[in-house]
């Protein structure tokens, strides 16, 4: 019966792509519903399928099923997403010694107008034509030089795909050499349809960080401090937002992080030091931007209508990270049954600004390596839910909607779910092995 799920799973992904393959259009307001059906599907069936292990021939055929998946994805196009355009613009501009931290995208295209772009390599008017589809064209790069460095490698979007199988591939047959503890994880990231659609689909780099985790994790579970420092520190340098869970770690992995980490931020500054200039687009990012968190939208809104409120942009910054730094100290001295890394999690989709669907990326190894109980992976169901917003009419109309589900999800799964009594019966059939005591304690208490 368990092998039905599976066969099931591996169909809805499947058809989600045909979905959006039909006509070659990936903005039919049909398909797209369609797609976002069968991805809801995928995300609810998570749970169910996560309980019961495919035999290993089924495991070898799903494996090789989600390979092909993974190409067709790369030949699709995406689903309301655009960055890749900037990843590509970006590195065009360092193959012409131009900084990107000073030079956006718009910018860019204007030196090609103007006969400055003389890269033969490079096609001049697909490059033109990126920096065209670029979203948010007046901003200067964000992302961080060793990330931007990579993207030289890729001349096209399917070029960028190509990039990122490769990359998975060896860095998941090194995991596997390396960590045997965590295999099991590693067939569950592979086959979970949040890379095939974040990665493959919509080519965002987060791949890099989740690997980045998943590399920290098994070198730290196999009690290699130094290795699972340098697995964290790439993730923070390619996301500061994994610098949240970096508190609930062990101490000898918090004191090599600190080095490895400034290391790794001095040789970025050195090569680039205008990527943290006052003016730069990461400091407008970091103030300004807000997506996908309904509770922080409204709470801006209320606090612009106080009139004696100057910066309320500010205000609900502060107040949002006033409560996240709670959150974090009321999960390290108020631990439960549930892993410190979910809650952590949890608090963080809950209370963060910006909550992009490619963000779950960051959270997923620690749910494959952690879970106590499968119905903890209801936690991706976020994935769909984010992307209602996208094919929306009006997106502020349905942000009640999206907003009232997730906190359900939220709720659910960090105050009901840990207190239930029959927390961690529910088997996830991957559980790596569990801990009697939250992960920071124990491996503090074997130092």
């Amino acid at each position: 019966m368990s092998n039905i799920y599976w066969i099931f799973y591996a169909s809805a992904q499947l058809l989600g792509l045909l979905f959006l393959f039909s006509d070659g259009i990936s903005h039919n307001f049909y398909s797209e519903l369609g797609f976002l059906f069968t991805l809801c599907l995928s995300s609810a069936i998570l749970p169910i399928l996560y309980s019961q292990k495919p035999n290993r021939r089924l495991l070898v055929t799903l494996g090789l099923i989600f390979f092909g998946l993974r190409l067709w994805a790369i030949h699709s196009e995406s689903f309301y997403e655009d960055d890749f355009y900037r990843y590509l613009v970006e590195a065009r501009a360092l193959d012409q010694s131009i900084d990107p931290y000073l030079v956006s995208p718009h910018e860019f295209k204007n030196l090609i107008l103007n006969g400055e772009f003389n890269n033969e390599q490079n096609n001049r008017v697909e490059t033109y034509q990126y920096a065209v589809n670029t979203g948010f064209e007046w901003m200067s790069a964000i992302y961080p030089p060793l990330v931007i460095q990579i993207f030289r490698l890729a001349d096209s979007p399917i070029d960028l795909g190509y990039l990122f199988l490769i990359s998975e591939l060896i860095t998941l047959i090194i995991l596997n050499l390396l960590f045997q503890k965590i295999k099991p994880a590693l067939w569950v990231w592979w086959l979970h349809p949040l890379p095939l659609i974040e990665v493959y689909l919509n080519k965002h780099y987060d791949l890099w960080i989740g690997l980045a985790i998943l590399f920290s994790l098994g070198a730290i579970i196999s009690r290699k401090w130094k290795l699972g420092a340098l697995g964290l520190s790439l993730a923070v340098h390619l996301k500061g937002f994994a610098l949240c869970f970096l508190p609930f770690m062990n101490r000898k992995t918090i004191f090599n992080f600190i080095i490895v980490y400034t290391l790794i931020e001095s040789i970025s500054y050195y090569s680039f030091p205008n990527r943290f200039a006052d003016h730069n687009s990461l400091f407008s990012f970091a103030s300004m931007w807000e997506f996908n968190n309904g509770v922080y939208t409204w709470s801006r809104i209320f606090i612009e209508s106080l009139d004696f409120i100057s910066k309320p942009n500010l205000i609900t910054r502060v107040i949002f990270l006033a409560l996240l730094l709670i959150g974090l100290l009321w999960v390290f001295f108020k631990p439960n049954k549930q892993s410190a890394f979910i809650r952590v999690s949890l608090l963080f989709f809950m209370l963060s600004p910006v909550t992009n669907p490619w963000y779950l990326l960051m959270c997923l190894p620690f749910f494959l390596v952690f879970a106590s109980d499968r119905r903890e992976f209801h936690f991706f169901s976020l994935c769909p839910i984010y992307y209602c917003l996208w094919i929306a009419p009006n997106p502020m109309e349905a942000l009640p909607w999206t907003t009232t589900i997730q906190w359900f999800i939220f709720l659910f799964l960090l105050i009901y779910l840990p207190l239930s009594k029959n927390y961690g019966k529910e088997k996830y059939a991957f559980q790596i092995g569990q801990r009697s005591k939250p992960f920071v304690e124990e491996t503090r208490s074997s130092q």
